[in-house]
């Protein structure tokens, strides 16, 4: 039954017009990274959920991993994705994870500020 909805969802159109406002909003939360974030740090799909952030110098990906709980965005250390290697000192960011484009633009703004000033990411 799901199979035969899912198929004439997308034969007829529906299911783009489902995912056009999902992708839309992945594309304006994607540009504001772009525009927040230093260009060095990160790799992006236009229209992906997740952007990867290699961070700047003295930071790990697992420091500020650790620090990223509670602003909003969902992030993830590379480790969770090298299978059988050494993870790059990488982290996957969710720019879904925060409710509003605000907590968003707060939270990649916060990171920014994190980057440029090392004693910003206080972690016990």
């Amino acid at each position: 039954l799901m199979t035969t909805l899912a198929t004439r969802w997308i034969e007829t159109g529906v299911a783009d017009q489902i995912l056009e406002p999902l992708r839309a909003e992945c594309r304006f939360r994607q540009h504001l990274a772009a525009e927040i974030l230093p260009p060095t740090t990160v790799a992006t799909d236009p229209e992906g959920f997740h952007l990867w952030i290699t961070p700047p110098k003295p930071w790990t990906r697992l420091r500020i991993v650790d620090w990223m709980r509670g602003h909003a965005l969902g992030a993830v250390a590379s480790d969770d994705f090298a299978v059988g290697r050494q993870p790059p000192e990488a982290l996957r960011l969710c720019l879904g994870g925060a409710a509003t484009r605000g907590e968003m633009r707060r939270a990649l703004a916060h990171m920014v500020e994190a980057f440029a000033n090392p004693t910003a990411l206080s972690v016990a």
